[in-house]
């Protein structure tokens, strides 16, 4: 019984911190538009059983990405969780789907694509 009740307390010790760990992720911040405006770009795959392309775009102060070549996805709204952190969220999207962006020399030179169970996608920008 004791065994069970130690059991017990360590599985709940973990979902407590994965559900604290998850909030503090989901949290938007707010990123200026300058910071923002370093992301804007088209991206494509460098994996090559991945054939994707998508563009990033700067609308009314949010950052919107559109597939441009993959699966047809409706354009979905990018939410800040840090300066190059986003939740992707859209119609159709899996949860937990985020955009990491690198920047490099003031602007993002790559982003990766990061869905829990899923091998991430890096993406390299093209222009």
């Amino acid at each position: 019984m004791r065994n069970q009740r130690a059991v017990l307390a360590v599985f709940t010790a973990l979902a407590v911190s994965a559900c604290l760990w998850t909030a503090a992720q989901a949290t938007e911040v707010q990123v200026t538009k300058a910071d923002l405006g370093k992301l804007v770009g088209s991206y494509v795959s460098v994996h090559e059983d991945r054939d994707y392309a998508v563009k990033v775009e700067l609308q009314e102060g949010r950052l919107r990405l559109s597939m441009t070549k993959g699966p047809a996805f409706p354009p979905a709204l990018l939410i800040p969780t840090s300066a190059t952190r986003f939740r992707w969220e859209g119609e159709g999207m899996a949860p937990g789907l985020t955009v990491v962006f690198q920047v490099n020399g003031g602007k993002a030179t790559s982003l990766t694509v990061v869905q829990p169970g899923m091998p991430d996608t890096v993406m390299k920008r093209t222009d």
